[in-house]
């Protein structure tokens, strides 16, 4: 309710904030509370470096769920089975599905700041800002 009531400034995080909801439940309440509803919160200020990496990881983490869990499990389940071993194709199609929803919900946190880079600059943007994270976040669930 709090996000239709006060959307945030980049339209990407109305998806993200339910997402990081999802599997962070009464955290990430209080987190949205406390930086993701409040305008009067500069994340560019140096004070607020906490707000600042969380909202930044937050992409990445909403993007591997839904890659990850979302979309990627009950695919494996229902379809994919990798050199006879539903354990590879766990890890190999997840990890596929999350890099790319990762990548996905970073282009749409660059784009509207660098229209003029174009969309394939804004890809290749959200690439090389997100893949080292998305890289060890897949890494740590897997571990």
């Amino acid at each position: 309710m709090g996000i239709i009531r006060h959307p945030q400034m980049m339209e990407i995080m109305d998806v993200v904030w339910p997402i990081n909801g999802w599997f962070l439940g009464p955290l990430a309440l209080w987190t949205y509370f406390r930086w993701g509803s409040n305008k009067n919160i500069d994340i560019q200020d140096n004070r607020h470096q906490t707000a600042k990496v969380f909202v930044s990881t937050s992409h990445c983490s909403a993007g591997c769920t839904v890659g990850d869990n979302a979309v990627g499990v009950p695919f494996v389940v229902w379809t994919v089975t990798i050199a006879g071993s539903t354990l590879s194709a766990h890890l190999i199609v997840e990890f596929i599905l999350a890099y790319i929803v990762g990548i996905i919900f970073k282009f749409y946190t660059i784009y509207p700041m660098n229209e003029a880079q174009g969309r394939m600059g804004s890809i290749k943007a959200a690439i090389k800002s997100d893949s080292i994270s998305l890289i060890a976040f897949e890494v740590g669930m897997f571990g």
